[in-house]
């Protein structure tokens, strides 16, 4: 018995992942300054890998409301961000980060700068560029 509830398991990740893939290749011509927004929340990191692109950030619909920017790791389930968020916004949450960030809806950034939040798409599209910039100065310097 557990042995058949391990592989229907192994087999629902494997498709998850290859429907991943397919979302993600349909998705790769709307991509714009290496930022990638989908429709739902698909689990997009195997499928960003296996495609090698140059995607930063995802952005999707966040099941709290609003929407999830997400950063995108410099290798496979890794933890450093190939750009992260501004670091001045680490840990701040509403009316904090909508005065330090300029971004009206923006919700919530984590402390460890990998995700942050906001009520409309355009402000985490903004949450983005903000931090792309940042980070292309940053690298400059």
């Amino acid at each position: 018995m557990k042995i058949k509830i391990i592989f229907d398991l192994l087999i629902k990740d494997a498709i998850s992942k290859v429907d991943s893939i397919n979302i993600i290749r349909e998705k790769l011509p709307t991509v714009e300054n290496k930022l990638l927004i989908l429709e739902d929340y698909i689990p997009y990191e195997f499928a960003l890998f296996q495609l090698k692109n140059d995607i930063e950030f995802v952005i999707y619909p966040s099941t709290r409301g609003g929407y999830a920017a997400h950063t995108v790791p410099k290798r496979y389930k890794g933890m450093t961000p190939k750009v992260p968020f501004n670091p001045e916004w680490a840990g701040l949450r509403n009316s904090k980060l909508q005065k330090e960030s300029g971004v009206s809806t923006a919700r919530f950034c984590h402390n460890k700068l990998f995700i942050a939040s906001a009520g409309e798409l355009e402000d985490a599209i903004k949450l983005v560029r903000l931090s792309q910039r940042a980070h292309k100065i940053n690298s400059i310097k």
